[in-house]
């Protein structure tokens, strides 16, 4: 059992340190989030996401997080769309789930200034 712990060392070692950069991220975010809202409220959303088109070829992930602005596009070749136009499953399920994740967190974002 021993040598099992120390041949997987590496794996346990890379996977507690990923584990920690993620829980860093997020306590900075939510401080950083927690200060703006006290010092300086948006007239509308502090942060939020949107996935437009993923199926017709000219999509984009638009990103905001208070002033800042951020777009990645999605763009696929004509071939690819009418692919995912078929077989929607073959989507990456995390654009699946970004675009579905909006309208589910839709009551959340109204409610986050109050947290």
């Amino acid at each position: 059992m021993a040598r099992f712990f120390e041949r997987t060392r590496p794996f346990w070692m890379s996977f507690y340190l990923t584990l920690c950069v993620f829980a860093v991220i997020t306590g900075l975010l939510t401080v950083d989030y927690r200060c703006r809202m006290m010092t300086n409220p948006p007239e509308g959303r502090a942060a939020s996401f949107s996935v437009t088109g993923l199926t017709a070829g000219d999509g984009a992930l638009h990103l905001r997080w208070f002033d800042t602005e951020a777009e990645l596009s999605l763009q696929t070749s004509a071939s690819l769309r009418r692919v995912l136009e078929t077989i929607p499953i073959l989507i990456p399920r995390t654009l699946r789930i970004a675009a579905g994740g909006e309208k589910l967190l839709e009551g959340l974002w109204e409610q986050l200034p109050t947290l």
